[in-house]
């Protein structure tokens, strides 16, 4: 049951976030809830993150073990073996998101940071996908005046 707040000193912080005003301080599950559902840049960082992902895996200079982490995943989530079976109301999906976003962080780490700033950067500036041009390759020539 939710209790209301009492004092009218500013509202306290948990590990959630602040509690809002009007919650009790006890950390009601609804409270939590609603800090999350109250930051939409959870979403939206989660969107770029995919964003990213997707173009990581069209780059040619990222290594091909770093792109098999997400079809691991992809496997992992259609095989019958599960840490936490479905059958269980919440917990069954909630791994399965849980190891979702784990493997997508993990491949947003092993990639190649050049990589990554390259397309973080052309994701902020709404650039459509263009490979990367290779840094470490020099053309060797003469030059020979006519």
């Amino acid at each position: 049951m939710l209790t209301p707040r009492t004092g009218a000193g500013p509202a306290k912080s948990d590990i959630f976030g602040p509690v809002r005003r009007g919650w009790s301080e006890d950390g009601d599950v609804p409270s939590r809830i609603l800090s999350w559902l109250t930051r939409p840049w959870l979403l939206k960082a989660l969107m770029i993150d995919l964003r990213l992902a997707a173009r990581l895996l069209r780059e040619p200079s990222v290594p091909v073990w770093a792109k098999s982490v997400l079809p691991l995943w992809l496997l992992y989530l259609v095989s019958p073996i599960d840490f936490l079976p479905d059958v269980l109301p919440v917990l069954g999906q909630l791994d399965d998101l849980a190891l979702a976003y784990g493997a997508l962080r993990l491949f947003l780490r092993v990639s190649p940071p050049a990589a990554v700033a390259f397309h973080s950067a052309a994701l902020a500036a709404r650039r459509p996908f263009s490979r990367m041009s290779p840094a470490d390759v020099v053309i060797d020539a003469e030059f020979r005046p006519r």
